[in-house]
This record gives C-alpha cells, structure tokens and sequence, in this order.
C-alpha cells in the first residue's frame, strides 16, 4: 500500500498530536489538557489521540517524554562542559531561563501536579524522573571532586 500525496504518515500524525499535546499543557495547564482541547490545538478529530496512544495520559507521557529527551540531551551537554561548581551553577542557571522561557518547566510541573492524586500516572512520572536525578549527581560529584576540601569530604 502507498502513501497518497498531501497524506501525513502515521509518524508524522503522531508527532502533531504531541505538539498540540505540549501547547496545551503549556497554555492551558494540566487539568485543561483534555482530549478535546488538544484536538482543537492542533486542529485533528480526537479520536486519533485514542487510536496513537491509548489513552490521554499516554499521550501526555509522550509528550512529557518528548520535551524531556531533548531538554536531557541539552544538560548533558552543558554539564559535561562545566569543570567547577561555579561553572556548573552558570551552566544550570542558563539552561533552566531556558527551559522556563521555552515552556519545558511548565509542562514539567504540570504532570507533576496532574500525578498528585493519580497513582498510576505518580509512577510514570517518578520512573521519567531517574534520568534527570542521575544527571543531577553526577554533574554535582564531578564539580564539588574538585573542590580543595573534597579530599576530606566522601563524595
């Protein structure tokens, strides 16, 4: 079977919805993040939001996983450059401005806030945590090794 002309893939519907997804965590909140208002964000039936993740809340996952992949890929890059702790709290201080000003804190907070009285959804969030907690010491143990009384402190 081929594609028709003028046709989105399913991989590239996907991807739309997930940006509507995220535009409406971010401007409309997490309890405004229906099924309906990302539908008419990103202007598609939302029965395609139930057919390419389940469930809203897969799909919200999606998009908290897509906002947070690509920010992890971002701090990686910038911690690895800082050598001290004061380059590392510059490197922090100017990517989270970023991740304010772009929206990704919003959305951050928002799942955050949706989870508090979700169970199931408390856990996907904790379970998306661990990469940025890992991120977090590692970038904290190598700026504070350097620091003179490291040697006298267990890192």
């Amino acid at each position: 079977m081929t594609k028709k002309p003028g046709r989105p893939t399913g991989e590239a519907t996907r991807q739309r919805i997930v940006e509507a997804a995220l535009e409406t965590l971010k401007k409309e909140c997490f309890a405004g993040a229906t099924s309906r208002a990302i539908a008419r964000a990103g202007e598609f039936n939302q029965a395609l939001i139930f057919y390419h993740f389940g469930t809203l809340d897969g799909l919200l996952l999606a998009a908290l996983d897509k906002t947070s992949e690509e920010r992890l890929t971002r701090y990686r890059e910038a911690v690895a450059k800082a050598e001290t702790a004061e380059e590392l709290a510059e490197v922090a201080a100017r990517i989270y401005k970023e991740d304010r000003d772009r929206g990704h804190m919003t959305v951050v907070s928002q799942m955050i806030a949706g989870s508090v009285a979700r169970p199931e959804l408390a856990r996907e969030m904790l379970t998306r945590m661990e990469p940025w907690i890992e991120l977090c010491e590692q970038a904290l143990t190598k700026a504070l090794s350097r620091l003179p009384a490291a040697k006298a402190m267990p890192l």
